[in-house]
């Protein structure tokens, strides 16, 4: 596979062929093309393989940091493999944090041969000019002594053939068998070569879908032609590999998209949200308008909601900053709520100064900020920013009411509305007219 990189360069405009270096990658989006790496290739640790908390939320990669492993037994159980990046500060102090932790349950001499692995493949991924070592795991008996052994190249030419048979035969077991031949042959151009000396059922759309998991754009491109009918369906694969390669493969499939299915285009949104790449999922918005059969715009906050909802803040932001106001009119007003219940109040200024609809959702932001007494001013700030709420709006009032907010019931009444007409209101609806906070507001309104 393409080396992992951790810095951004981009052709130069005056020579395409010379590259400048325009910033970091951040850490989220690093760390899901290694998860996707390993997966791919059956070395995933099985009991978990998380990102550090220090680096959550998008951070960028630290400049020319180093990365490397250490791999031991746990105090209490299994065996830990811990990533550390490892850089110089401005003041050249040396900095060392743990940048990922994978762990599996097993104790034995073999999980940790298997540990030590996965440390190596994935040091290779960061730093192999692509010479991949060529170690398998064998069988795994449900009890299990299973083996790790390292094949010449007469071993590996036999135990190819008899995948290639198994995977005809036993298509239950493909995955397995897919993992185990992209670790023997090194690349998906060699897997397919290899399905190609033997009769099997696989069909363009099927090798299509193996080269974009492999990243072999050249196989991906050749086939796209042949496909016309399938474009949305590797849109969804390709939007969800991480890394660069994955999203030259994603851009190849935009330019000939068109029609689309709706909720096909969501999900693929989705997965490229999920690759933490923030310029992956501004293509995507940027083609959302001509590619799909519907011109629905809800869809932009949709996309918005996931990235938010999925952590991925800074996505989230690039989206917003690509919208249109008549996009943001048109999304689901929740997303607003979502921001704020996340405390993401810049996120919630970036929503309102494009214009969402917050009046219908005026009574879940009060009872949100209310649960915090410190963010009650907030709505304040969002007043000024340009947030309207209807005067004729009581449910929000009656919300203010609910949860003891005085101080936001004054900005509502200072805003337009008229107390004595909410009074009549709540009368017929049957709604809270009483009680200290009810008393101060009316009192407020009566002295205005």
């Amino acid at each position: 596979m393409p080396r992992i990189e951790m810095e951004i360069w981009k052709p130069t405009s005056e020579n395409s062929r010379s590259l400048t270096y325009v910033g970091q990658r951040t850490t989220q989006e690093v760390f899901e093309e290694l998860r996707h790496h390993l997966e791919s290739i059956g070395y995933l640790p099985d009991e978990y393989f998380l990102i550090g908390r220090d680096w959550e939320n998008n951070r960028e990669i630290p400049k020319d940091a180093d990365i490397f492993c250490t791999t031991n037994y746990g105090d209490s159980e299994g065996i830990y493999l811990d990533i550390y990046l490892s850089w110089y500060d401005k003041q050249q102090n040396n900095n060392t944090t743990k940048f990922a932790t994978g762990k599996t349950l097993g104790e034995t001499s073999l999980d940790l041969d298997r540990m030590h692995l996965i440390s190596s493949a994935i040091m290779n991924a960061f730093h192999s000019d692509g010479v991949h070592a060529r170690y398998i795991r064998l069988g795994e008996p449900a009890e299990s002594d299973a083996c790790i052994i390292h094949l010449n190249n007469a071993e590996r030419r036999i135990l190819i053939d008899s995948l290639m048979e198994k995977h005809s035969r036993l298509m239950d077991e493909t995955r397995i068998t897919e993992q185990l031949l992209r670790r023997v042959t090194g690349s998906i151009t060699e897997y397919i070569n290899e399905m190609g000396r033997l009769p099997m059922e696989t069909d363009d759309f099927d090798l299509a879908v193996l080269a974009i998991r492999d990243g072999n754009l050249q196989v991906l491109t050749e086939l796209i032609g042949k496909l016309p009918d399938k474009i949305g369906d590797l849109l969804v694969h390709s939007a969800g590999r991480p890394g660069k390669i994955g999203k030259q493969m994603t851009k190849a499939l935009l330019e000939e998209a068109k029609g689309i299915p709706n909720e096909l285009f969501y999900i693929a949104c989705k997965k490229a949200i999920e690759t933490s790449d923030t310029e992956r999922v501004r293509m995507m918005a940027e083609k959302a308008v001509i590619c799909r059969t519907e011109d629905d715009l809800t869809i932009f906050g949709d996309i918005i909601s996931h990235a938010l909802s999925t952590y991925r803040q800074l996505v989230a932001q690039g989206i917003v900053n690509l919208c249109t106001p008549n996009m943001i009119k048109a999304a689901n007003p929740h997303v607003l709520v979502l921001a704020i219940n996340k405390q993401d109040f810049d996120m919630a200024e970036m929503l309102v100064d494009k214009g969402i609809d917050a009046n219908r959702v005026a009574s879940e932001i009060i009872h949100v900020l209310t649960q915090n007494t410190d963010n009650r001013f907030y709505f304040n700030v969002l007043l000024k920013r340009g947030m309207k709420i209807d005067s004729v709006n009581y449910s929000a009032m009656q919300s203010c009411i609910k949860t003891d907010s005085l101080l936001i019931a004054k900005l509502l009444l200072d805003d337009g509305m008229d107390f004595d007409l909410y009074t009549t209101w709540a009368e017929s609806n049957n709604a809270i007219k009483d009680g200290e906070v009810y008393d101060e507001i009316k009192k407020y309104w009566e002295n205005k």
